[in-house]
């Protein structure tokens, strides 16, 4: 059986003044594959560029798409047949500090728009002298690197120093909410400080979090599982709870949580589509599934974006 991996990007282009209703046939839905000059149909990451271009991480290079065209990049390297073998490349963009894409094996590139090209500017494994799974990267307000790996979580100090904050532990995801941080691993999530990372706790224990979303407006932190559903703990009481109805195919792994507006979650399942939860009823409805043929729209001036493993991308406007 086909799995794909669904990874959701929603990028809010206008804010809306009343309540958006998801019912149906908003979607101009654009498909970019293989004949439109996409490198590879399994891809990783989407991220939208200051421009407006789209940047797909795909299994062999990084693609910009800019509405009409595909250019398509290589990341240089000294790579063994083993790091290209399962090679998984990922995207992130800043604002302020610009595009940078990373691989699996902890290397990591910035896209220069003087050159038109990436390059290399960090290699976590060789930095802290060991082999090393790269699951996320971050850029805080500040500027700091924060790397969450299968070996734990890194910090690049000031002075270039790679740190270890959080070892011994499987990090999948990290998220910041004022001056804390959140980190979801294979065992749990636990809550750090930017200023002081020595100080932290753990929140939840022997949960397998594959994905994390802070709501920081109504101070809520968002919880996907592989396979124990989606969960949302209150900040303030650091009470959690399930979300009810979520059915059988929040068992399978939630690999995005992101927000649509300020009354709607998106949640992107893996195999099962893209879930539209209301955040005040937290009631969940799907909102396109993997064979695109459902009937649902969203309203407003918005870009979603989303990737299958072997179907190609999809670009929904």
């Amino acid at each position: 059986m086909v799995r794909f991996n669904l990874v959701i990007t929603i990028l809010l282009m206008i804010s809306m003044a009343v309540k958006a209703e998801l019912t149906s046939r908003m979607f101009d839905v654009r498909h970019v594959g293989y004949a439109e000059g996409l490198s590879s149909q399994r891809v990783f990451s989407i991220v939208e560029d200051g421009d407006g271009a789209m940047w797909i991480a795909t299994k062999t290079g990084i693609d910009r798409y800019n509405g009409y065209t595909v250019k398509n990049y290589d990341l240089p390297g000294n790579f063994y047949y083993g790091d290209l073998a399962g090679r998984r490349l990922y995207l992130l963009y800043d604002a302020r500090q610009g595009l940078f894409a990373y691989d699996h094996t902890g290397r990591i590139y910035r896209y220069s728009s003087i050159y038109d090209h990436f390059e290399q500017i960090l290699h976590l494994g060789h930095l802290i002298q060991e082999e090393v799974i790269l699951n996320k990267l971050c850029l805080d307000d500040d500027g700091t690197w924060w790397m969450g790996s299968d070996k734990g979580l890194y910090k690049q100090e000031a002075d270039n120093r790679i740190v270890a904050v959080l070892k011994g532990q499987y990090v999948n995801d990290i998220a910041f909410a004022g001056e804390s941080l959140f980190v979801g691993t294979s065992n749990g999530v636990w809550q750090l400080s930017h200023a002081l990372p020595d100080r932290k706790h753990q929140l939840l224990e022997g949960w397998n979090v594959q994905t994390l979303f802070c709501d920081k407006p109504k101070k809520e932190l968002w919880i996907g599982t592989f396979g124990s559903g989606l969960s949302v703990m209150n900040l303030n009481t650091s009470k959690v709870f399930t979300l009810e109805g979520q059915g059988n195919t929040f068992l399978h792994p939630i690999r995005a949580i992101t927000d649509y507006d300020e009354h709607t979650i998106l949640i992107g399942v893996d195999g099962g589509g893209v879930y539209a939860i209301d955040k005040d009823t937290q009631k969940a409805r799907l909102l396109m599934n993997t064979k695109d043929d459902t009937d649902t729209y969203l309203r407003g001036k918005r870009h979603i974006c989303r990737n299958q493993r072997r179907s190609g991308q999809h670009l929904d406007r």
